[in-house]
């Protein structure tokens, strides 16, 4: 079986470097990293992330900027700011649906990843 399962993979050989641009695209291993492009609209993003938080009422983006951004969990977050876990919840609720109305955010919003 293994022989049978091998007998159809092909091998370039890296020595086997002709002009035909079929082996050379072959070659060619794709970078994982982001490119600049990538960089600049992801800095950008926060940015305006950044700027909508900081347009939530003051009870309420006190709860996003302590529990979700220090990564705090909503235990952690409630007692932090001396409310009941209750309030904690009810405060990100609100929050995320304000942002989830913010303009500037829906302008920003990345697109659906589309599977390979």
């Amino acid at each position: 079986m293994i022989l049978r399962k091998n007998r159809n993979v092909r091998v370039v050989s890296i020595d086997a470097v002709d002009d035909s641009d079929r082996v050379s695209l072959i070659l060619q291993i794709p970078d994982p990293s982001p490119n600049p492009e990538q960089i600049f609209m992801e800095r950008e993003r926060n940015k305006t992330l950044s700027q909508a938080i900081c347009t939530l009422r003051p009870r309420i983006r006190a709860v996003v900027e302590f529990g979700q951004l220090h990564d705090l969990s909503l235990k952690e977050t409630a007692r932090g700011l001396g409310i009941s876990v209750d309030a904690a919840k009810g405060r990100l609720f609100h929050a995320r649906g304000s942002l989830r109305k913010s303009a500037a955010l829906r302008a920003i919003r990345k697109p659906p990843e589309r599977p390979a």
